[in-house]
């Protein structure tokens, strides 16, 4: 039997191991535990490609030509502070420490998220 592996999750940003057991995983988009004890990875895959997922999908929030990728840093940096417990007050020097590690990125650029959200 497949068992969630950490990998999913990169793989499938919206995916994150269930709390009912290590055989499911549950999807942020869906609310949804979904079963992986017998196609693992494809398990997922055939969930994200699914009328359920795709009916719960958030796209009508962001414009259809809207680039989510600092959006998606800043959610990615969030949890990170949370998952390890890191006082918020780190996020307001993220940005700037991200545009002095990154300076040729797009996305440290516009990275914004902070107490005061400021981006540049």
């Amino acid at each position: 039997m497949q068992k969630h592996k950490s990998n999913y999750n990169v793989q499938y940003a919206v995916i994150r191991q269930s709390r009912i057991d290590r055989y499911h995983v549950f999807c942020l988009v869906c609310s949804a535990d979904i079963g992986v004890a017998h196609g693992g990875i494809g398990d997922v895959k055939k969930h994200v490609l699914s009328l359920k997922h795709m009916s719960c999908n958030c796209a009508q929030f962001f414009p259809p030509s809207s680039d989510t990728s600092v959006i998606n840093a800043e959610v990615l940096f969030t949890e990170f502070l949370v998952e390890h417990n890191v006082a918020f007050a780190a996020s307001e020097h993220a940005g700037p420490l991200f545009r002095w590690m990154f300076p040729d990125s797009d996305i440290a650029r516009k990275y914004g998220c902070g107490a005061r959200g400021q981006r540049v």
